[in-house]
């Protein structure tokens, strides 16, 4: 979009756009706000490229997502990683909030994982799927269409390599040696 609102009919590479790709980019142009002066406005309506065009959109960008938040003034490159990044922080944040409403103590979130404090138990199953199953549900109220998932693994130190350990009863326990 923003090459052809610069006055390009191709892409950086040199293939020429098909009508259908500067049609539709137009019509993202036109919806995007850059027209509120007289100039913009006129160039817009006439699909004539240009570099203040192309600044004017480049500024105006807003980036909003499903859960209602909103981000003005992005990059492009912040334009298309933002959506990703905001949700998966929302959906974290959303299954944080509703492990602690549950009870659980949560000891940290790294990255993508979320370490929970539970008193000592001869089986950690019933515990471990209910954290899972919180954390899934909250997910797919941020991201309904995405297949969501979790694994789970009990220790006492934790352990990026820990993996879900059963005894012979076939009850969880905790991850021994992870490293």
């Amino acid at each position: 979009m923003l090459r052809v609102a610069g006055g390009h009919v191709d892409s950086t590479a040199g293939r020429a756009y098909s009508p259908q790709e500067i049609d539709w980019a137009w019509r993202r142009i036109a919806k995007a706000g850059a027209g509120r002066t007289k100039e913009l406005a006129a160039d817009i309506a006439a699909r004539r490229g240009s570099s203040d065009l192309q600044d004017a959109l480049d500024r105006a960008r807003v980036v909003t997502i499903p859960t209602g938040r909103v981000r003005a003034g992005c990059s492009y490159t912040e334009s298309c990683n933002w959506p990703f990044q905001a949700l998966a922080a929302d959906g974290a944040k959303l299954a944080l909030y509703r492990l602690e409403r549950a009870g659980y103590r949560t000891a940290a979130f790294i990255h993508d994982e979320v370490l929970v404090e539970v008193p000592e138990a001869p089986d950690y199953r019933d515990v471990a799927e209910d954290v899972s199953r919180i954390m899934v549900e909250a997910m797919r109220e941020v991201c309904p269409d995405v297949d969501i998932r979790t694994e789970y693994a009990v220790m006492r130190r934790w352990s990026k390599h820990a993996q879900a350990t059963c005894d012979p009863q076939g009850r969880l326990v905790p991850c021994e040696d992870a490293t």
